[in-house]
């Protein structure tokens, strides 16, 4: 798994969001590596998962945390239709002039989406 790494940090801020989600502010410990810098700086923008793994727990957690996961992209290969979506609503956003938080564009285009799928319900 060379796309997966780990990194010592400290949650310093939370921030409870609409929809259930939430923002969150981890800095990390001093001294990191050229490589690790490179790692975190070539994710700014994309879509990660992040797994958070307190101190004390033991290390076969790691592992059965991240096999529980689902795959961003399925075993043939495919992306999940949530991703491509999510994508999608990033490259409308981008088309857009990045006007605002992306965060709060993609959330009022789901609802929007949303509205308009319930709209042809019975």
């Amino acid at each position: 798994m060379d796309n997966l790494f780990k990194i010592p940090a400290t949650l310093t801020k939370y921030q409870g969001m609409s929809h259930r989600s939430a923002r969150m502010v981890f800095d990390t410990q001093e001294n990191l590596t050229d490589d690790q810098i490179a790692k975190i700086a070539s994710l700014h923008e994309k879509f990660v998962w992040l797994v958070v793994l307190h101190e004390e727990a033991k290390k076969d957690s790691l592992v059965e945390a991240i096999s529980q996961l689902p795959p961003l992209v399925k075993e043939d290969g495919e992306k999940s239709k949530g991703t491509v979506l999510r994508a999608c609503f990033y490259r409308l956003w981008e088309q857009k002039g990045k006007d605002g938080d992306f965060e709060l564009f993609y959330k009022i285009s789901m609802d929007k989406l949303i509205n308009m799928v319930k709209e042809q319900l019975n």
